[in-house]
């Protein structure tokens, strides 16, 4: 329901029980727990505008982490985990003003990603992650750099372009194309080639109107930011 700051209390009196647990016996399954509580703290505590106790929060997952995905034998989704968390870390960073710190983490965490995924070609859900690990990076580098952005966004938008097209039903996909082509027209526009980036807006919309599940609040927002993006592009022109 959107309650972040009750979900934020909530996990913080969980996390005493884990790690309790966890002096009694050393088993990995808890550890990841408790770095999921770590992980889902630190994203409500995102979404309140609390980027410093977010960033500790998303810093002791991984911590806890490293050592769990650095076993080969470890469950491929719980490694996953690792650089998801690494994104927090370099969103963070870079919200709490520490740009270039921050492109240094999503790039390791993309990179970790992509390790993951070469070793599991067919594996769509890595893929997808890898596709992420890209927009992370294009969104930091876009507050210091448009060029690199705009290259992270198009390695994002070819990977999205094979999902989508391999299942159309792949809706995750899909929307997250329809948000790239956005951001890749807002690029344009800042760069000032504004005609360029209107369509890559009205290629966004088509694709949000077409997406399956169209009544959907992701369909809504990003038809919502398209319009804002169209609306700023015509003032523009």
């Amino acid at each position: 329901i959107g309650d972040f700051t009750a979900a934020r209390a909530t996990m913080e009196r969980a996390q005493p029980l884990v790690q309790r647990m966890m002096t009694e016996q050393n088993n990995p399954k808890l550890q990841t727990q408790l770095a999921g509580l770590y992980y889902y703290t630190a994203g409500a505590l995102e979404k309140t505008g609390d980027f410093s106790g977010a960033l500790q929060n998303y810093r002791q997952a991984a911590a806890i982490l490293e050592p769990i995905a650095a076993d080969p034998s470890t469950n491929i989704y719980v490694r996953a985990y690792l650089p998801a968390n690494y994104e927090g870390v370099a969103r963070m960073l870079a919200e709490t003003g520490q740009i270039d710190e921050g492109i240094a983490m999503a790039t390791n965490a993309l990179h970790s990603v992509k390790t993951l995924s070469a070793a599991n070609p067919t594996n769509a859900t890595l893929s997808e992650d890898v596709a992420e690990g890209y927009g992370t990076l294009g969104d930091i580098q876009r507050k210091k750099h448009l060029e690199a952005a705009l290259s992270s966004y198009r390695s994002e938008q070819s990977i999205l372009h094979r999902l989508s097209s391999a299942d159309a039903n792949n809706q995750q996909a899909i929307l997250n194309l329809g948000f790239i082509e956005a951001n890749i027209g807002e690029i344009f526009m800042q760069q000032g080639k504004v005609s360029k980036g209107l369509r890559s807006v009205q290629e966004a919309i088509t694709i949000f109107r077409a997406a399956p599940g169209s009544k959907n609040l992701w369909v809504a927002t990003g038809l919502g930011e398209c319009y804002a993006d169209l609306g700023s592009g015509y003032a523009a022109l």
